[in-house]
């Protein structure tokens, strides 16, 4: 119920505040969890929207209400794969990298749902803000994927930070929750094509400024 006040009223209350503003241009931050489990990788935005879990949902009913209103004003619409980086909340479920990082640093065990190899997509917020910024120059209605097209498995990821920070991960395995995707890969040819956009960190750099900021912020 939080989901549907937050999400799906709350962006309708920003639509229609924006009509009666006569903007020109809103932009919205969408998910990869529209997708739900694509059966096939990497995804592009003109495959089946099939979200398994209620987030998706909300996400992809605020899309469908962008483009209810596309008669008043250009809707770009960003369908994020995982955003990660300096500053992300690590009390926040979605924010896997930020909790891990932070667990890890404080020598408290990280929990992996199933085998550990299911995989995702992880894009560093610094490139997240140039599609953002890309956007506001080049006004248009689109759908556009942001990811990085580098799949990352969740074994991966603790490694990597495990090899940052110099400290062993000590790894509670819990059985595999049935919303959990099992691989999650985006393209990002449209945003290419259409904002000249393109991600430029690598998951080690991204990594490094994130526990570089962690490590700051505990001094």
């Amino acid at each position: 119920q939080s989901i549907l006040k937050s999400n799906v009223i709350g962006t309708f209350n920003v639509l229609e505040a924006s009509r009666l503003a006569k903007i020109k241009q809103f932009i919205f931050t969408s998910s990869a969890a529209v997708y739900g489990e694509s059966k096939q990788l990497p995804i592009k935005e003109s495959w089946p929207t099939r979200p398994i879990s209620a987030y998706g949902l909300s996400k992809l009913t605020d899309e469908l209400y962008c483009h209810l209103f596309e008669r008043h004003f250009l809707a770009t619409i960003f369908r994020f794969a995982n955003v990660y980086g300096p500053g992300q909340n690590s009390s926040a479920e979605g924010g896997v990298v930020a909790i891990f990082v932070r667990r890890i640093l404080d020598n408290q065990p990280v929990t992996v749902y199933g085998s550990g190899r299911q995989t995702r997509d992880f894009v560093f917020v610094g490139d997240v803000v140039d599609a953002l910024t890309a956007a506001l120059s080049r006004p248009q209605t689109a759908i556009l994927n942001i990811g990085s097209n580098q799949p990352t498995s969740i074994i991966r990821l603790v490694n990597l930070i495990e090899k940052l920070t110099k400290m062993p991960a000590k790894i509670d395995y819990l059985p595999k929750r049935p919303v959990e995707i099992e691989k999650s890969l985006f393209s990002y040819e449209q945003a290419r094509v259409k904002l000249k956009w393109q991600p430029k960190t690598s998951i080690e750099e991204g990594l490094n400024a994130t526990i570089g900021f962690d490590l700051a912020g505990a001094k």
